[in-house]
């Protein structure tokens, strides 16, 4: 008898430690959601972050880029997408050097037609004193602490970036 009423609260325990765990685990999905970008739009943002950076002294250079989505707003047939992006670029001359990089907050407006992307607006935050304001002013406010923190993304960014152009380079 005693044993059935251990399993009782054992089963007790079990049971508030799952309800526990869901709880947490929805709060996560939450905050940090799945954001699937097809591959034909991934290509077409790679395309455009590369002409938004690239000038006369690319180049000889190569060009390294990565992004991160933390929101995306859906209206109709058109999407926008709030991002960090790391561009770098290398050269190779017995050992690889950062030529240039910019690590910035940019929204990306695109509208999709007849299965074919088109660029709406490409935004970048404001550097210097007016990234705050200029955040706040562009986008959602779920979206204020991912934005305006460059912190949690710019380590794993450019060591994604580093392996690539060490790999091609």
């Amino acid at each position: 008898m005693k044993y059935v009423i251990n399993n009782k609260k054992t089963l007790l325990y079990t049971t508030i430690l799952s309800v526990i765990i869901c709880i947490i685990l929805v709060v996560y999905f939450f905050i940090n959601p799945v954001i699937v970008i097809d591959d034909q739009l991934a290509v077409f943002i790679d395309c455009k972050i590369a002409a938004q950076n690239q000038s006369e002294k690319s180049a000889n250079n190569f060009c390294c880029l990565d992004w991160k989505v933390i929101g995306k707003e859906k209206a109709d047939n058109q999407t926008t997408l709030y991002m960090w992006v790391l561009y770098e670029e290398f050269s190779n001359e017995n050992q690889l050097t950062v030529e240039s990089s910019a690590h910035t907050f940019s929204v990306i407006t695109v509208e999709q037609q007849d299965g074919q992307y088109d660029l709406v607006e490409y935004w970048e935050a404001e550097d210097g004193g007016c990234f705050t304001d200029s955040i706040k002013a562009k986008v959602p406010k779920q979206l204020w602490i991912k934005a305006l923190n460059p912190q949690l993304y710019i380590d794993k960014q450019s060591k994604v970036i580093e392996k690539f152009a060490r790999k091609y380079l």
